[in-house]
């Protein structure tokens, strides 16, 4: 039977030959220079996430040992480390390349080696597909560490590695760059948007004790008032305190403030169904002006109540609006002040809880209506922009993850 041809899914136009293979020791040098004279003082580490950064960045201090700097392994700019911890995002540990522009010193415990007769950029992103675990699984294990996996420089070097054409290694290596790049900035620009928000949440709202925000809209002047949060409420209560009967065909979702992402009423596949809304508090109390949070684990998660077909469990609460609005009461109760005041009045012991009667006698400093309305618009724009920029970066990233598994073999 012929042996089918190795080439990838998605290619770019011109390129028709199958793939071979090389082993990574034929590409490859294992760096063993050591840095003897203490001529490089910076230690590097191997992050999941970010790659090969200062250790001093990573961690915000330094953790190794000065006085073993020269049994460390000397890493130029461009060469490539294996780190052996595992994570959940990493199962056998990463493979990263230097790309800071400048020579630092790691650890002997990782791999670090230099590349030739190979693209760089093919190769790193190579690594950061998911196509070389098999390998790794085959011929290594967690070994006595649980949170290190275990394999030998030898038979690492004979990792069986893709190997195109290089103009195809290059066109390919480019593409991913580009993309990764485009990622880059809308990881950029949601930061810099949710850090905006975190700064327009600290001045747009009194601080503790004062009367006046920092910063307003033109034309209001008053200053705000401190009323109890029941004040301005019809009703404030928590959900079913029995134990809900559960069906596969039930209609209604239970749900529990980790249902409460980002403002909305979020069902998974984990989600439960009811067969009965035997809700323990008054169905009307569940209307257009009612908030939903989180009194238990993800204290403080938020969600606006929509008229879902829902029953709530004992580890969320409600508050029903009578007076204030709505979107402004959404964005107060996410302030740093707020915050502060739920977590250091939390009871329980193993399982922290937030009782009612604390949120009953949250003290909201609210300004006149029209003012509230103004500043709960401005943040539900502000949330629309950042959830616009968030499904952007989902997209690209699920998009990045198809292509990585199409452009190798």
């Amino acid at each position: 039977m012929e042996k089918k041809a190795k080439v990838p899914k998605l290619r770019f136009p011109g390129f028709t030959d199958a793939w071979e293979q090389r082993k990574l020791g034929e590409i490859s040098e294992k760096i063993t220079t050591k840095n003897s004279n203490l001529e490089y003082m910076e230690t590097f580490t191997n992050s999941a996430e970010h790659g090969i950064i200062s250790q001093r960045d990573f961690f915000d201090k330094d953790i190794s040992n000065k006085d073993s700097l020269d049994g460390y392994y000397i890493v130029q700019d461009d060469d490539f480390v294996y780190n052996p911890r595992i994570s959940t995002t990493a199962p056998v540990g990463p493979i990263k390349r230097n790309k800071l522009g400048r020579t630092g010193v790691m650890s002997p415990l990782y791999y670090v080696f230099k590349t030739h007769d190979i693209d760089n950029t093919f190769l790193e992103k190579y690594f950061s597909t998911t196509g070389w675990h098999g390998f790794m699984y085959l011929n290594g294990d967690s070994g006595a560490r649980s949170d290190r996996f275990a394999i030998k420089d030898a038979v690492l070097r004979e990792m069986p590695v893709p190997y195109p054409s290089l103009a195809e290694q290059q066109k390919i290596g480019e593409f991913l760059e580009q993309f990764d790049n485009l990622i880059t900035l809308h990881q950029r620009k949601l930061t810099h948007l949710q850090a905006k928000k975190k700064s327009l949440l600290q001045k747009m709202f009194p601080k503790k004790g004062e009367c006046f925000p920092e910063l307003r809209f033109p034309g209001f002047t008053d200053a705000w008032e401190q009323r109890k949060l029941e004040d301005g409420t019809s009703k404030i209560g928590d959900g079913l305190h029995g134990t809900p009967i559960y069906s596969e065909n039930g209609t209604v979702f239970f749900v529990n403030g980790n249902n409460f992402v980002n403002g909305k009423i979020v069902f998974n596949d984990e989600t439960k169904h009811v067969t009965e809304l035997e809700q323990s508090i008054d169905d009307k109390s569940l209307d257009a002006n009612t908030i939903l949070m989180s009194i238990n684990g993800t204290i403080g998660n938020l969600a606006y109540y929509n008229g879902e077909k829902i029953m709530l469990g004992k580890s969320a609460a409600y508050i029903s609006i009578r007076d204030f609005d709505k979107k402004f009461l959404y964005v107060f109760l996410q302030t740093d002040l707020i915050n502060q005041y739920f977590m250091s009045s939390l009871t329980g012991t193993t399982i922290k809880n937030l009782g009612l009667k604390t949120i009953r006698e949250t003290i909201i400093q609210t300004p006149s209506i029209r003012e509230q309305s103004q500043i709960g618009a401005f943040f539900s724009n502000l949330d629309n922009l950042i959830t616009l920029h968030q499904r952007k970066l989902t997209h690209l990233q699920t998009q990045k993850k198809a292509l990585l598994q199409q452009m190798f073999v």
